[in-house]
């Protein structure tokens, strides 16, 4: 079978799906800009992008590795899993404004994750080894030093993780539950604790304007709050493409209906998402 990602943009005002042109994997929007990468593994950058253009106006590749998946973070930051069985961690030296998709990849020791996603207190990734999922945190990253200081291992089992821009951590488990990182402090950026706030997912991401949720049936749900919370109260978001007539919608998975594989909007108010035809 034929896949193809396809990339689309929600407006701000959660009213209408705009198709960005490109083919894609998976793609993160953070205050660092929209990065993705492809099947074939290779980096791109969006161009062009800002408050009178938010779409962009080309993707641009980033030579030097290949990532299965990448994650924008605070300006400045953006961290990747590396394409190779190691699951090497790299970080891009050099984004600075007039060049702000940077000049370079610098590794970062430890190679066993999965997945990675940065905020303002620091990288949240998750690992498997041996079918057992672990939780990790890097702490000192920043923009002049992006690979940061050390390793610390989070109590908890997760397959997915993200960072929000006021710090706020939520994750999948390897059961599907939503929990949500509790007890996280400026003096204590790793919190202390776990709480389930929904029963079922599949990916989350959080940022300025809110969480979205995606579940297993394809179906993406948004709460309307950002920053820290007790509860998510998820409402249906029905994906809407007008584009193409193979994008009909996902409020019933379908074999006619694209699947869609992540979403992202951990620092910007507009929210991505990649879907595969």
């Amino acid at each position: 079978m034929n896949r193809a990602g396809a990339v689309y943009r929600l407006r701000r005002n959660i009213s209408a799906w705009r198709q960005i042109p490109g083919a894609l994997k998976h793609v993160s929007a953070g205050e660092a800009g929209i990065w993705g990468v492809d099947k074939s593994n290779k980096v791109f950058y969006r161009v062009g992008v800002n408050d009178s253009n938010p779409d962009g106006t080309s993707w641009k590749e980033i030579p030097g590795k290949r990532l299965k998946q990448i994650d924008s973070g605070p300006n400045g930051i953006v961290f990747g899993v590396a394409a190779d069985p190691d699951n090497e961690i790299y970080c891009r030296t050099g984004i600075v404004s007039d060049k702000p998709f940077g000049t370079d990849w610098t590794q970062v020791d430890y190679s066993l994750l999965k997945y990675i996603s940065c905020g303002v207190p620091g990288c949240w990734g998750v690992a498997n080894q041996d079918t057992v999922w672990s939780i990790w945190y890097r702490s000192g990253v920043t923009r002049e030093n992006c690979a940061g200081i050390k390793w610390s291992r989070v109590h908890g089992s997760l397959k997915q993780i993200e960072v929000g821009a006021a710090g706020d951590v939520y994750g999948i488990s390897s059961t599907g539950q939503v929990l949500r990182r509790t007890g996280i402090t400026n003096s204590g950026r790793t919190g202390n604790g776990w709480q389930m706030i929904q029963p079922n997912g599949s990916h989350i991401t959080t940022g300025l304007n809110g969480q979205y949720l995606l579940v297993s049936d394809g179906q993406i749900h948004y709460s309307p709050s950002g920053g820290y919370i007790d509860e998510l109260n998820f409402i249906f978001l029905k994906f809407r493409c007008k584009f193409t007539n193979n994008c009909v919608g996902v409020k019933h998975k379908t074999v006619d209906t694209p699947k869609i594989l992540g979403v992202s909007m951990e620092f910007l108010e507009c929210l991505y998402i990649v879907c595969v035809l």
